[in-house]
């Protein structure tokens, strides 16, 4: 007997999906999923103005920029030296031009390095605690829904409508799949 293994594949995903779909339930699979992206549109949209203003408005950059410093200066003797990715030290000279081999490495750490990383770090820093703040709020709002769904009635609706929603997110990951293996 020929066994088409493709065949079993697309058959248990189906099926792990649908399972999975009717335990979760309908609403917790569109809360989590319109949930996820509000949170990454959300961080990409706060971030950026968050980050500006604790560049310019708080001490905490000019504290971030200080230690960096120091902790630069402690192990640099000279530009190559420095400790950090060739790609940041690049990126942070490229606008120094040809100024740079007349400065010593202090001034090199103070006026080009220290600032470059201190407002990376903000910027990074910044996007990870506004991403994991919203990605908390929306554990509080799944958690929340799922009191609600377990009302009788909705419960049961709730489970099939999951359970569809399983199904047609199986058939997506199958069309997926088989268009990037019929593009090879």
């Amino acid at each position: 007997m020929n066994v088409n293994w493709v065949v079993i594949i697309v058959i248990f995903l189906f099926a792990w999906l649908m399972i999975k779909g009717y335990k979760k339930g309908f609403l917790r699979i569109v809360i989590g999923f319109a949930g996820t992206v509000a949170v990454m549109l959300a961080t990409l949209i706060i971030a950026p103005g968050v980050s500006k203003s604790l560049i310019n408005n708080s001490d905490i950059y000019s504290d971030i920029e200080s230690k960096v410093s120091e902790a630069l200066i402690n192990k640099a003797e000279n530009t190559e030296d420095l400790v950090i990715p060739e790609f940041l030290k690049d990126e942070a000279l490229s606008d120094a031009g040809s100024a740079i081999y007349q400065m010593t490495v202090s001034a090199v750490i103070d006026q080009y390095i220290a600032p470059y990383m201190a407002r990376l770090i903000v910027k990074a820093g910044t996007f990870i605690i506004i991403s994991v703040t919203l990605s908390l709020l929306l554990q509080m709002v799944l958690k929340t829904s799922d009191m609600v769904v377990k009302l009788p009635v909705l419960k049961g609706v709730n489970q099939i409508l999951g359970m569809a929603a399983g199904g047609l997110e199986a058939l997506i990951i199958v069309w997926v799949a088989f268009s990037v293996i019929i593009k090879l």
